[in-house]
């Protein structure tokens, strides 16, 4: 073998490499853009299961002051209720005092 065709040989064998670290590189491209979108990912994730936990968070907080507001509201049916029979009363008793006022003073 001469130099020459050593030196062809050697030629196409860099070439070769060249190649084939050209398509390691494009393969290592790919993978660090896939890196790059799976770590976008995780960040998307973690920010829904921070809102989940805020809205976990609202929604207990609702349903207490929903528990609360009903017992208030059924506290204040209790007093209505209370009051509007003391009112009945009062009327019927009034009516009644006034009427036998009437019946037994008017017939005099």
């Amino acid at each position: 073998m001469d130099l020459s065709s050593l030196e062809n040989v050697f030629k196409e064998h860099l070439q070769a490499d060249q190649r084939r670290l050209d398509r390691i590189e494009e393969k290592i491209d790919k993978l660090s853009e896939f890196v790059v979108q799976i770590a976008r990912v995780e960040e998307k994730i973690e920010s829904l299961e921070h809102s989940r936990d805020k809205m976990g968070e609202r929604l207990g907080s609702l349903e207490s002051t929903q528990i609360m507001l009903k017992n208030s509201m059924e506290n204040h049916e209790r007093i209505i209720s209370s009051l509007t029979r003391l009112f009945w009363a009062v009327l019927t008793t009034a009516a009644s005092g006034i009427a036998g006022s009437i019946f037994f003073l008017g017939g005099s």
